[in-house]
């Protein structure tokens, strides 16, 4: 779940009152992936046609404990905003620590993660349709087995 609420200095009052009912929402987006490789795309049915609108997707990718993944994109389009405040892909490591936040219409660089789980979670707004991202995930030794 996600809740953003925004308010400034020039008036007060009470708040306000949220309900939620769960959706299905995994079958549409996001998932738990697991596995020496795969590919992540958004949005899965028809990359790289438009996404629907806002919508948050979260994937958690696992490999075997040991192996450490190489996340690599071949396409990212997001609408273009310099705060990131329209549509952006955050990378959590194994820890939950966010490595990276891209916002920006360009492939980002790959990404090695330091454990062997990784959280992507994309946001998209409501204002503009873009084309969404895809990106190949393998299993890589870790560096520590490197030094064995």
């Amino acid at each position: 779940m996600f809740v953003e609420f925004f308010s400034d200095y020039t008036r007060t009052n009470i708040g306000f009152v949220a309900r939620w009912t769960a959706l299905p929402y995994w079958q549409e987006c996001g998932g738990h992936l697991s596995g020496n490789f795969g590919i992540v795309t958004l949005p899965v049915a028809d990359f790289p046609n438009h996404n629907r609108n806002r919508a948050i997707c979260a994937w958690i990718i696992t490999v075997e404990p040991g192996k450490v993944i190489r996340l690599t994109f071949s396409a990212f389009n997001v609408t273009r905003e310099y705060r990131c405040c329209f549509d952006w892909l955050i990378i959590f490591d194994s820890s939950q620590t966010e490595m990276q936040r891209h916002c920006e219409p360009s492939i980002p660089e790959p990404f090695l993660s330091q454990g062997n789980k990784v959280y992507l979670w994309f946001y998209f707004n409501w204002c503009l349709t873009v084309a969404g991202f895809r990106a190949e995930w393998e299993a890589a030794a870790s560096f520590s087995q490197d030094l064995q």
